[in-house]
Order: structure tokens, then C-alpha cells, then sequence
């Protein structure tokens, strides 16, 4: 019957080791799988566009993402009234694919959009 509690102990006790040395030892981070641009006169319009990016999560837990860092041509982050012009939204692909770089109108007609944001949005 010792051996029985010693061995049910032991066994918990390397489980929460290894749980403890995984977590500790890699927090996470974040892999961006693919990219997506679009031309200035996409934007002239005033309509919304949607840039799809496949990125995945490599680590132990759910993250938060506390910033996101949009970036220009010429290699700085938009800042500002251009900034306060852009309205994350993160939509979860079922089968994977991403939409790449579409206006609204052809993103609810394919279907790929279950979810749109509210109009105050943009």
C-alpha cells in the first residue's frame, strides 16, 4: 500500500515538475505565418478592407495581445489620425485559410465573415 501512495505521489509530484519547467522556460510567442499588403488607392474609397494574417500561438496558456504595430512603406509605425483609423478585429478560421487583402462587400458574400464589427468601427 506504500509503494502504491509513494509511487501516486511521485507521479504527481514529476508531472507538476515538468509542467512547472515547460511553462517557465517558455513563455510563448506568437508566429506569423503569412503576409498581406495593399495599394494606397484601396483605401480612397473610404471602405473597409480586410487583411487577412495566419499567426498561431506557440506556447502554454492564452495570451492577450496588448499592442498591435501597424507599419508604413518607409519602415515607421502609423501613428496618430492614421492609426485611430484602424480597427483590429480577429475572427478564428475553422479550416485555416486566411482572406489576404479584400474590401467588406466580398468578404460577407464569400462568407468568410460570421461576425462583422459595428459600423462605428472604422
Amino acid at each position: 500500500m506504500k509503494k502504491i501512495l509513494f509511487g501516486g505521489a511521485l507521479f504527481h509530484i514529476l508531472i507538476a515538475a515538468v509542467w512547472f519547467s515547460i511553462y517557465a522556460i517558455n513563455d510563448g510567442e506568437f508566429n506569423k505565418w503569412s503576409h498581406t499588403t495593399v495599394l494606397d488607392e484601396h483605401f480612397e474609397n473610404g471602405k473597409r478592407m480586410y487583411l487577412g494574417y495566419n499567426f498561431t500561438w506557440e506556447g502554454i496558456g492564452r495570451p492577450t495581445i496588448l499592442q498591435l504595430d501597424f507599419i508604413k512603406k518607409d519602415g515607421t509605425p502609423l501613428a496618430g489620425a492614421e492609426a485611430s483609423r484602424i480597427q483590429p478585429y480577429f475572427e478564428v478560421s475553422q479550416d485555416g485559410n486566411t482572406i489576404g487583402a479584400v474590401d467588406e462587400e466580398t468578404v460577407i458574400d464569400d462568407g468568410k465573415l460570421d461576425h462583422p464589427p459595428p459600423d462605428d468601427s472604422i
